[in-house]
């Protein structure tokens, strides 16, 4: 199994700077979630939402008698103790799923808005010596990759809402994943 973070973004999570996220695939979803806690643990004030590097960081900033301000931040790139928590309870949903079924719901607990992609690890390409064609080529299915599931999801989601019949929410999923289906195959 792949980084989910690597998954999400591999320009960012590239060999230089992410080894770990780049070039190793997990045996289980277990080993992803240590992978996870290892790698990706981040520690945000409450407040603020600085990110510090240990808990005891945090508590130094929080004492401090001039305070921080409150900010309402989102962290995508990083698991928080409240993802942590989330991920350490998460036990297979039903008898029958697969390691990879609980691989994407890991994936749309860190990214709760996006498209699942495939939970595989795949070799690396880094794109270091691309033609200034290929690289254009690369950032478009790219683009298309983020840009088409969300679009779609948006169309479907108007279509769903203008009819009378409500669509039960495992079709719209379905639908979800034939087009990420289609569009790798493309």
């Amino acid at each position: 199994f792949a980084c989910p973070f690597r998954k999400r973004d591999p320009r960012k999570y590239c060999v230089q700077h992410w080894r770990s996220c780049a070039l190793t695939p997990q045996d289980t979803v277990a080993r992803v979630k240590d992978h996870l806690y290892r790698s990706h643990f981040i520690f945000p004030c409450p407040r603020c939402q600085e990110l510090f590097k240990d808990p005891d960081a945090v508590r130094l900033h929080q004492k401090k008698p001039e305070g921080c301000e409150v900010r309402d931040i989102e962290h995508t790139d990083g698991v928080t103790p409240e993802i942590f928590e989330k991920l350490r309870s998460k036990k297979k949903v039903q008898r029958d799923q697969t390691e990879a079924d609980r691989w994407r719901d890991i994936y749309k607990l860190l990214f709760p808005n996006e498209m699942t992609p495939s939970p595989y690890f795949e070799a690396v390409q880094e794109d270091t010596a691309l033609s200034p064609d290929s690289r254009e080529l690369a950032d478009y299915e790219e683009y298309c990759r983020r840009e088409l599931p969300k679009d779609f999801r948006a169309a479907l989601g108007e279509i769903i809402h203008n009819e009378s019949q409500p669509m039960e929410e495992s079709i719209r999923n379905r639908l979800l994943d034939i087009v990420r289906d289609c569009q790798d195959r493309v």
